[in-house]
């Protein structure tokens, strides 16, 4: 884990997916897959990310043919507490910079971490 994780600091952890339905169809773009926030340090160097759920994880599940799909995971350092409410709009079409920008005031400066992996489904064979 990189040197910037703070053992008193909580986290949060997002994943979504800019690719859905697909690269050509972007009618829910940034698919929310999964949001968690309060995590605690020792939670998010094991790898058994515990803190408070606000998007029940779902798991990578591109639509069959429909090419390659990016999923984001970002990791970004808190600067408060966060209200552990869910967020109920719906996951097509969220905009993960807005929740960033309205839950963490630093903002992008917060990221500590943040990758992608590809996945696809191809079509099925008959």
């Amino acid at each position: 884990m990189s040197p910037s994780v703070d053992q008193n600091a909580e986290y949060a952890v997002i994943m979504y997916d800019p690719d859905a339905p697909s690269k050509s169809n972007h009618r829910c773009r940034n698919w929310r897959h999964w949001v968690v926030v309060n995590v605690k340090e020792g939670s998010l160097t094991s790898g058994h990310i515990k803190g408070d759920t606000l998007t029940e994880y779902h798991p990578p599940s591109p639509p069959e043919g429909s090419g390659k799909h990016r999923y984001v995971v970002i990791v970004l350092r808190q600067d408060n507490h966060i209200n552990p409410d869910p967020i109920d709009s719906s996951r097509c079409e969220w905009n993960p910079a807005q929740w960033i920008s309205a839950s963490i005031p630093s903002g992008e400066q917060a990221i500590v971490a943040a990758t992608y992996f590809l996945t696809e489904r191809p079509n099925a064979e008959m």
